[in-house]
């Protein structure tokens, strides 16, 4: 059966959703769906979109592509390869049950929220911990500073992140044109008033680890209940890797 084909039958059996009435709810013909999961044949691609919006989770799911992360130990230490191992399969999990939820967030979800609710942080208990929040921040400030770190975050599990702090500590760290970087696009988004959607690709170096990925990251001014202004930040892993969490160790970089 093909991975597709697994998926969509895995989502009707965890939303308690027969096929059929899947079928019916979004004007595709039962019988050819059904035949094609049974013989293994190629699902149309607007079939599976047509599916995807139908539980409320992006058509990427449904492809054989995933997430890459590699995170890397200098010293080639147990201690190294196990942080790789744990930081990887956190990842891993925390998409895959969202996913078997029907709660997997994607960029699409973040936007439709953003318009949605003008900016403002309400009706976000859906996604309340897999975005972080910033103080705004001026050009020549040389830290970010966190209000809130979602406990489901990339950025918190990407960098092993435990409370705020710890983020200005390990961020604190990074070469001086990547912090440059991130604190030119928050106030970049807080000048413009409008939010900005940037394919990104980091490489540095934690606590003697190179940890390294590709990510989309969705960064937008909003303002809280009481009119406070913050810098959101979403990010997720781009799916346009290999099938599985590439996991390496390394004696240099």
């Amino acid at each position: 059966m093909s991975t597709a084909a697994d998926r969509i039958l895995k989502l009707c059996e965890n939303r308690s959703v027969p096929l059929k009435k899947v079928c019916a709810a979004v004007d595709l013909p039962y019988g050819t769906l059904h035949a094609q999961i049974k013989n293994n044949r190629a699902i149309p691609f607007l079939s599976i979109d047509l599916i995807a919006s139908y539980f409320g989770v992006s058509a990427d799911y449904f492809s054989e592509r995933r997430a890459s992360l590699i995170v890397r130990s200098d010293e080639g230490s147990e201690q190294g390869i196990e942080f790789a191992q744990q930081t990887s399969k956190a990842l891993m999990a925390a998409k895959q049950g969202l996913v078997e939820m029907g709660l997997q967030i994607s960029t699409d979800h973040i936007l439709d929220w953003l318009n949605r609710e003008n900016n403002t942080l309400k009706n976000h208990e859906q996604f309340a911990e897999k975005f972080d929040l910033f103080y705004p921040v001026k050009e020549r400030s040389g830290m970010l500073v966190p209000k809130k770190m979602g406990k489901e975050s990339l950025a918190t599990i990407f960098f092993d992140i435990r409370d705020e702090q710890d983020y200005v500590d390990k961020v604190g760290s990074f070469p001086p044109s990547t912090l440059r970087d991130l604190i030119r696009a928050h106030v970049h988004v807080q000048k413009s008033s409008t939010y900005q959607v940037d394919d990104m690709e980091i490489a540095v170096r934690i606590d003697g680890r190179i940890v390294a990925g590709k990510y989309r990251r969705v960064l937008a001014p909003v303002t809280d209940l009481n009119g406070q202004k913050f810098t959101f930040v979403f990010a997720r892993l781009i799916e346009a890797f290999q099938p599985e969490l590439r996991v390496r160790n390394v004696t240099s970089c």
